[in-house]
This record gives structure tokens, sequence and C-alpha cells, in this order.
């Protein structure tokens, strides 16, 4: 941080303070853009580090609850740090940061951390909002006025700095690099070249538009060096981000401008909410994962051609994991409980009506058809929201036939997505909920006595176990990480697709049916409560574990699924009061995720408080319609909390409204 802007040890509050303001109305004058921008960083900075309060990690924790930052497509990939987010604010944030503009502190964390309540929208920027500007922030000419205004504060540049600039300086000079070393220009030229995934020559043009004219054979030489070097040898790693001078790294900033980019490449791929999809695929045909070989693209260690292929060769992996050893055909006849069935096969995009991503769900699936309304499939449920890479991972388990284990916290849909892909599929379904008193004989079976004619005999009683593999069923077992470990050993048979011996029926040995699927959920992964949230929950043999080859990490909804629920919940709720609800529901989860609540919210929560504040607001006068919107969280989540979770999630509430 430059010195310039720190606060020394004999100035005081009042005196660092009007400097700042005063450094920014100086800034404010500066016509350049690149010029003007660097130097409200300066300011900004200084305000940031001079703040008890403002600390790297407090930063790195308004990362973690941001949905403005990340790697996703849409985000902005911010370092978690003061120098990374001062980077990253928009011109107006670091105006009021630099300006201290009472309150600002606080609008920056609220703009970056609920954007859709206190955020500024903004067509332009990469995530659809001004980085870091809340709702209230001054504009950059009402600043003005108000530093002349309320304090007396005018530039003070002598009137010749500003005349003299000519038409190009008012754009973007170009830079004067005629003494810069070739190493120098090389940093800046593999920044960019990482950064936008462009052609090399495509970013040696660009440094030709940038710098001053005669050091066009400069740039020429520095081309023709990087392909004398050939990609194997190009460093590892470059970004922009990373280059240490400020002048080199502006540099590099304005060839991105140039290439019209805001960040890495999407080079033809779908975007990150599909990653873990092609991830899958990858990993089934022995590749790397999609990042590492984007990585590996723009780090020179492998051209586009070559990563195309490798996503080509992806594809026809997942289309290869898809196509089991499955039966062509198959008839269930009908008896006096279920109707007579058969399934075909059908492309998963189809029968999941995928609009979207029919080249991923390409591959076929069984879908049963029945003679008459069968009682073990569910009830589709439309408007239930299905993610592709959990859909796709399910699928797997499916058609592979893998026993698969989902696990998440609870509320996130873990038992509701194998029900629906069940719906989806017309499939048999069957669901036995574990806990500490589940044993051996409630799922293996028992021997009962029956009253016959005049004697009393002995007959053995199939538990669920046994009835669910005789049949084409997708068999959930919820919460198995609460079941006995002695008593889980029974299902060790079952997953390696064995068959059951049923010791209390004389050794009777039972064949699993050839389209019976096996699913479990827990809370856990099957290793103790690691949360603290879930008591009761009990490490689980690795030997039964270990025969669980599909694993599925259920999170919950991201906020956009979950706007459209809450949406479709409360269709009366105008623009405010969704965005309030929406906010509300997305810190809860941050709150519950970070476990400073125990008390979870899930989409039937959320989905009922949406509806309760729509009709609290429609009941209460206008003038009372804040405590309509209290009375409506007070009855659908703050009555049932506990006292240290009420306090917390009533600050959220409080913060919000």
């Amino acid at each position: 941080m430059t010195t310039k802007y720190t606060r020394s040890e004999s100035e005081g509050d009042e005196e660092f303070t009007r400097r700042m303001r005063q450094a920014t109305a100086n800034a404010l004058e500066i016509t350049g853009y690149i010029e003007r921008r660097t130097e409200l960083r300066k300011i900004a900075e200084g305000v940031l580090h001079n703040s008890s309060a403002c600390t790297d990690d407090w930063v790195a924790d308004i990362a973690k609850k941001s949905p403005l930052i990340g790697k996703a497509k849409g985000q902005v990939n911010m370092r978690p740090t003061i120098a990374g987010l001062r980077d990253s604010m928009h011109e107006r944030a670091l105006v009021n940061i630099g300006a201290l503009v009472p309150g600002c502190g606080m609008g920056l964390m609220d703009a970056l951390t609920s954007p859709k309540v206190h955020g500024v929208e903004s067509k332009r920027a990469k995530c659809g909002y001004q980085f870091g500007v809340h709702h209230s922030s001054k504009e950059v000419e009402e600043m003005k006025r108000w530093l002349s205004d309320e304090y007396g504060i005018r530039a003070n540049f002598e009137e010749k700095e500003t005349k003299t600039m000519t038409k190009m300086e008012k754009v973007e000079a170009p830079i004067l690099v005629l003494e810069w070393s070739l190493g120098t220009l090389l940093q800046a030229w593999f920044g960019v070249l990482a950064e936008s995934g462009r052609e090399p020559a495509e970013v040696t043009a660009a440094m030709v538009e940038c710098v001053e004219e005669a050091a066009g054979h400069r740039i020429g030489a520095v081309h023709d060096y990087v392909l004398a070097m050939g990609e194997s040898e190009w460093p590892r790693g470059a970004s922009v981000e990373g280059i240490g001078d400020e002048k080199v790294r502006e540099l590099a900033e304005r060839m991105m401008r140039r290439l019209g980019e805001d960040g890495p490449a999407e080079l033809g791929l779908p975007d990150s909410k599909h990653a873990d999809l092609i991830d899958l695929a990858l990993e089934r045909s022995g590749l790397p994962p999609i990042r590492e070989i984007i990585r590996q693209v723009n780090d020179g260690r492998k051209t586009r051609a070559a990563m195309e292929k490798e996503i080509e060769k992806a594809k026809e992996a997942a289309k290869r994991a898809a196509s089991m050893a499955m039966p062509v055909s198959m008839e269930v006849k009908a008896s006096g409980e279920v109707p007579e069935g058969r399934f075909k096969m059908v492309k998963a995009s189809e029968a999941f009506g995928l609009t979207k991503a029919e080249e991923t769900f390409g591959f076929e699936v069984p879908l049963w058809e029945w003679d008459g309304e069968h009682p073990l499939v569910p009830q589709v449920d439309e408007d239930y929201l299905f993610r592709p890479d959990e859909l796709f991972a399910m699928l797997m388990g499916v058609v592979k036939n893998s026993p698969t284990y989902l696990h998440g916290h609870t509320g996130t849909g873990k038992t509701s997505l194998v029900q629906q892909v069940a719906a989806r599929l017309s499939w048999p379904f069957m669901r036995v909920n574990f806990d500490s008193d589940i044993s051996r004989m409630d799922l293996i079976g028992r021997d009962t006595l029956t009253n016959e004619g005049e004697g009393t005999v002995s007959r053995f009683v199939e538990g669920v176990l046994p009835q669910m593999m005789q049949g084409p069923i997708l068999g959930c077992f919820d919460e198995i990480d609460f079941v006995r470990p002695d008593v889980g050993y029974v299902f060790q048979r079952s997953l390696e697709g064995d068959g059951l011996v049923l010791t209390e029926d004389g050794g009777r040995v039972i064949r699993p049916h050839p389209m019976f699927r096996i699913f479990a959920t827990g809370n856990t992964v099957g290793q103790g409560d690691e949360h603290g949230m879930y008591q009761g929950a009990r490490p689980q043999s690795l030997a039964l574990l270990d025969r669980f080859v599909n694993w599925i990490e259920v999170k919950y909804l991201e906020e956009p699924d979950r706007r459209k629920l809450i949406e479709g919940a409360a269709p009366g709720l105008d623009g405010g009061m969704l965005s309030l609800v929406c906010a509300y529901v997305t810190e809860h989860l941050s709150a519950f995720n970070d476990a400073k609540v125990l008390q979870p919210l899930s989409p039937r929560g959320y989905m009922a408080l949406a509806d309760q504040v729509s009709t609290y607001v429609s009941l209460y006068p206008n003038s009372m319609r804040k405590q309509a919107i209290t009375r409506a969280f007070e009855a659908t989540v703050l009555a049932r909390a506990s006292m240290q979770d009420r306090v917390v999630l009533t600050g959220l509430l409080d913060r919000l409204m």
C-alpha cells in the first residue's frame, strides 16, 4: 500500500478523514480512466487498512457469503483479501469508501452478500451488479457536490494539469514501454494469454494496440521469442492478477479490454453449473477434471485441439457408461396387488424434459409402462427442480445398477431426489426409515405363530429387504447412518448383487430382481457426526460403506432455483418482498452451513415462509407492512427456534429489513 494514504500515528480521526476526502475530490478530476481508478484504489485501500474492523478475514468471510464472488460463470474470481477487494470494486464503490461516506463499510458488505436487496444491477458487469455498490451509494457527480457543500472540499489541481490532456489521453493514452525489459513485456503477454484463452497472435496484436507506436517492433520481438520457446516451455500458472508491478498489470488489463475479455475464456465449454457432469464423464474416461484441462490449455501445456479431443472422448465415455448390460425388455405379470407392466428404453433428456441438456443426457434409461395404477409408483411433482449434476449421478446409479449413497444436510432433498427419479421413470419405490431400533428381524424377517385349523403353525414372514429385492423396486434406505453397525452388515451381500441368505428360513437364498436398485441417504458420510448437528448418527463399518460405489453430495438449492420455488409458492409477492424472502433464505442457509444456527431451512420451510409473508402482507394495512412481515417470520421460523438461534435469525431479518 502506498504510504501516501497511510494514517500517521499523530494524525487524528478528523484530520485523516478530511485528507482522504480531499484526495478523493482530487482523484475525481483525473480524466484518464486508468490513472483515475489507480488513484482511487490507493485511497480506498488506505481507508480500509485504517479500519480495525476491515481485515483479510473480514473480506474472506464476505467472499464466502457473497453470490457474486467465486469461480463460476457470472461471478467475480476475487482474491479474498483487502487488496483483492480493492481491485474488484466498481469505481462508484471506491469513491464512497475513499470519501468515508457514513455507513459505506456496512453498505459494501450488504451489497456483496445480498445484492438482490441492496445492490445496483448492471448489464455491463460480469456478475450483473456494480460490484460493491450499495443502492444508497452516491453517484460520482453527486459525490463532488456532497464534498463541496458539506465540507467545502474541491479539487485543488492546477488548471493547466487538466487542460493539457490530449484527446488520446482522455480515452486511454498509449503506454510508454521503450525502456521496459523483454522480461517485463513477457510477463504481461503470458498473463493475458492465460486469462483470455486467445491465440498468441491475438494477444500480440492487443499489446501492439496498447503501447506507443515506436515500440511496435519490440512487441514483434516478444511474439517471435515466445513462439521460439515452444508451448512446452511457457510458464505455468500465469495470470493478470498475479502481476506484481502495477504498471505492467495496467498494460495487461488494457490488453484484456482490447480483447473484450473480463476473465478466463469459456472455450466453447458448458458453463460451470454443469462442470460436475463433465467431470463424471472425464473420470470414467481416465481424464483429469475439466478445470484442470482448461488450466493446462491456459498454461500452454495443452493445445485447444487436444482439449477438444479429450472433451469428445469424455462424451463418448459417458454414453458407454450408460449402456450397461441391462435386459432389452422385461415384463412384470399382474397380481392381485400390482398391474402388468414392462419397460422401454428412452433418452434421459426425454424422460426428464431436459431441453437444454439433450447432448449430456443423450443416453438411454428404462421407463416403465403399467396397464393400470401401480400402488408403489410415486406421484410426479411438476414443480420439482432437478439439478443436472445430481441427476446425472443418480441415473448412473440406475442404469449401471451401482449402489448409491446420497449425503447432505437435512432439508436438502436427498429422499425427494430418489423419489422423483422413480416417479419420472414410473419405477416402483419403497422406503424404509432407519433408526437405532431397526433390527435384523425388521430387515430380514421373523418366525411368527399363526392359527391353522385346530393347531398353531410357525411361519417365516419376510422383512422389508427381501420384499424389495424380489421386484423391480427402487429401494431407499433413509438415514442409514443411524442404524446399528452390526445390523448394517445385513446389506453387504445385497450390495454386492450376490443375493440374500435367509438363515432364519432354512438358508433360503433370495436372488435380486434384475431391476432392483439400492439407494441410501444420510446426513453424514457414515463416519459419525462431523457437523455437531446430528446426534445419534453412528460411524458405520467401512466394509459396508465400501460397497456403495456411487456417492452423491446433495447440497441446498442455489439462489436462482430457490427463487423459482418461492415464486411458485407465493405468486402474490411483489418484487421487493420476493427479494427480501430470497435474501433471508440465503442468509439463513449460510448461517446454518457455518453452524451459527442449528435450525435448518428446507425448501418446504421457505416456501411456507413465502406463503405466510404473502398472506400477512395482503391482510395487514400498508402502514403496518413491516409488522406483517415480522409476524409472518415469527409464525413460520422464529417461534420454533431455540433462544440462541432466535437471536441470530432475528438479527438477520432486522438487517435485511
